[in-house]
């Protein structure tokens, strides 16, 4: 095969140019050397020369062997997993899915949506008669589809890109905002187990040779959910991390739900209350409910407290004394504490606990 465009990459993980070389691996009909070489950024492994990501898919595309169906053994072990943390309803997207056997897998375990993209016309073809399984004759670049997926599939596909970064800006693009990605590589911690060929790890395709530790510098907007190796094979499972403000949003919209339900229960409350405590939570409850039209003093254990607060008295527990009274124990985090010392001191004063919400 007559190769184009060859240069040197930088680190497909972190983008450093800096490397030094591990290993140069010579092939009889190519027309340059794989230099197998180490970040001295980031430890990745990569070779730092390749072809253009579009002639890589050409050479896919024209490739006959990838007609063949091999790994369906690995087929098996995929689609268990992939089920496990997955629904029968889920659009699932298998990206150079060869033949399909393994969407063929998931459509026998019920998945009723499932598409795959891969290069080649034959594997199309083969996928649809064969199997019943819907093949799209895209790279991953180039794909456009109408909607987004619930899962996306990358089986022993990581190690034949050259661009992972730009990979995976489009698959975040393409998996919806809760979707999982399933991703098998060859485990380079195992490569040692079965030298059964000399280098065969090093073949012509392998670009990219993979560590859990990198797998993990890649997926910067992934939390792993998943992780098993063979000894040969690297099986991962990942769900896209949720934005920082979407935490909080959601903190914010289940604590004005719980704040309105303290409203309602403080509007029952009678008036002149002794409310317990001078805190965060009363300092707020004062302002958003109506807290403030019921109390008449409050009371606070710690000395060091002000003797005032927004006008109104503060005592210390002992100077309770005969006063009747109704005290609210405005506290979820100490109120057994608070109880406890209400009881040492032999109090009769009718006792109002918040809520559990």
């Amino acid at each position: 095969m007559k190769r184009l465009n060859i240069y040197h990459r930088a680190c497909p993980i972190c983008e450093s140019l800096a490397c030094r070389k591990i290993y140069t691996q010579k092939f009889f009909s190519e027309n340059y050397d794989h230099k197998i070489v180490v970040c001295n950024k980031c430890g990745f492994i990569y070779v730092d020369v390749s072809q253009s990501q579009n002639s890589l898919n050409v050479y896919y595309k024209n490739n006959a062997k990838y007609i063949i169906e091999r790994d369906t053994e690995l087929h098996e072990q995929y689609a268990d997993i992939v089920s496990r943390y997955t629904d029968r309803k889920f659009r699932i997207l298998d990206i150079g899915c060869s033949t399909g056997h393994l969407l063929f897998l998931l459509k026998n375990k019920g998945y009723l949506y499932l598409t795959g993209i891969d290069p080649s016309t034959k594997c199309k073809k083969i996928a649809k008669d064969k199997y019943g399984i819907r093949v799209i004759n895209k790279d991953l670049l180039s794909f456009l589809p109408k909607k987004k997926f619930d899962c996306v599939m990358l089986t022993a596909v990581l190690e034949h890109l050259n661009d992972l970064k730009k990979c995976f800006n489009k698959i975040e693009y393409l998996l919806e905002d809760n979707g999982v990605v399933f991703i098998s590589v060859p485990d380079i911690e195992s490569f040692n187990n079965s030298v059964t060929e000399p280098f065969g790890e090093f073949s012509t395709e392998h670009i990219n040779f993979f560590s859990f530790t990198h797998l993990q510098l890649l997926l910067t907007n992934f939390d792993c959910i998943f992780c098993m190796t063979d000894k040969n094979v690297l099986y991962t499972m990942w769900k896209r991390k949720r934005p920082s403000e979407e935490y909080i949003k959601n903190y914010i919209y289940v604590s004005r739900n719980k704040e309105q339900k303290l409203a309602k229960f403080i509007n029952k409350l009678p008036d002149d209350l002794f409310i317990w405590g001078v805190g965060a939570l009363t300092q707020r409850l004062m302002i958003s409910t109506n807290l403030q039209n019921k109390v008449c003093l409050f009371i606070e254990t710690d000395v060091t407290k002000k003797k005032k607060f927004v006008g109104f008295d503060i005592i210390q527990p002992t100077e309770i004394g005969k006063k009747a009274n109704p005290i609210l124990i405005c506290s979820f985090r100490f109120q057994k504490e608070i109880q406890e010392q209400i009881n040492t001191l032999g109090l009769k004063n009718i006792i109002y606990l918040l809520p559990k919400l």
